[in-house]
């Protein structure tokens, strides 16, 4: 079932990244222009209207332009799922922190009317390798627990859907 679902997703972005690089017109992602005060780390993407995001937040999404306090409140709660992680029996972050990560967000709300965040995160130490990290999805094929992602429900306030690298 979790091969399943890495299959999946892995075949999103395949797709996404085949489509974006054939000939023709190309697609580009932009980053939201937005007077948000991001740290160095944090970067808005839009889910946009063409229903490029369907696979993460269902078909029919609307596009949700996010705010500092949604930025805020999922930096707390993937602080949370970190602390979480640390309890249970096996921590699949090890010694990394959120801090450690950048991190890319996307906002929409969801067929049943939520508002959710799409949180994509990366080691910042492979800050680098991402040139453009700040307007385009960054995808990778492992890395382990250097890339992760994870939702957030804004109405609910709470985190599901953690996917890490390398991690079944």
């Amino acid at each position: 079932m979790k091969a399943m679902k890495y299959m999946f997703i892995f075949s999103f972005f395949f797709f996404g990244f085949v489509c974006s690089t054939g000939s023709g017109s190309q697609k580009e992602t932009k980053e939201v222009q937005n007077p948000l005060l991001l740290n160095e780390k944090q970067t808005i993407i839009s889910a946009g209207d063409d229903g490029a995001y369907n696979s993460l937040f269902g078909s029919g999404y609307k596009k949700w332009e996010l705010t500092e306090k949604d930025i805020d409140n999922a930096e707390k709660l993937i602080k949370v799922c970190f602390e979480n992680q640390k309890m249970g029996t096996v921590n699949r972050f090890l010694r990394k922190s959120p801090e450690d990560y950048c991190k890319q967000f996307v906002g929409a709300i969801n067929f049943k009317g939520e508002k959710t965040i799409w949180v994509n995160c990366f080691c910042e130490k492979f800050k680098d390798d991402f040139k453009n990290w700040k307007t385009e999805i960054v995808s990778v094929d492992d890395r382990g627990n250097c890339y992760f992602n994870i939702k957030i429900n804004v109405d609910k306030n709470e985190y599901y859907d953690l996917n890490i690298n390398g991690n079944g």
